[in-house]
């Protein structure tokens, strides 16, 4: 997804789009095979993509280069739920070598201009995740001994 010679990220350039919008495309499997690739390192799940399960997938592009993927649905969106409408964030991945130059918190950034909440469930191990998450409103909805749900606030 993100070699040497590619652009650097500007969160003014990023676009987040379906990976699904790309499937009738030539770049389709370079870009699957990326999202699997970026995936392969974090260790906290064994999940893969194909073309059966990206419903939910978007890319997060800048300057036409992908730099990660996130996964996200939106939860309570039935009219007869008394619940708040949230984004529940079921994976966001940066690649490697791009981690550490603001794209997740881009990315958190313009979920949160949506004005609603957004959920995920992080790794207690994930410092870097963590370390992330910390940087804006939150609060830690449930605490187990491996993983947090926290609520992320606009």
């Amino acid at each position: 997804m993100n070699s040497d010679k590619t652009p650097r990220f500007s969160e003014s350039m990023m676009r987040i789009k379906e990976l699904t919008d790309y499937k009738d495309k030539d770049c389709f499997v370079d870009y699957l095979n990326g999202v699997n690739t970026i995936r392969a390192y974090y260790p906290w799940s064994k999940k893969t993509y194909d073309e059966t399960n990206i419903a939910n997938v978007y890319l997060i592009l800048s300057s036409g280069t992908a730099f990660g993927f996130i996964e996200c649905v939106y939860k309570n969106l039935e009219i007869w739920s008394d619940s708040l409408i949230q984004i529940y964030l079921e994976e966001i991945h940066v690649a490697p070598s791009m981690q550490s130059n603001g794209v997740g918190k881009s990315v958190l950034r313009h979920l949160l201009k949506k004005g609603i909440p957004i959920e995920m469930v992080v790794a207690n191990e994930n410092t870097k995740m963590l370390s992330l998450v910390s940087k804006f409103k939150y609060e830690n909805k449930y605490i187990t001994e491996n993983t947090r749900t926290v609520i992320i606030r606009p």
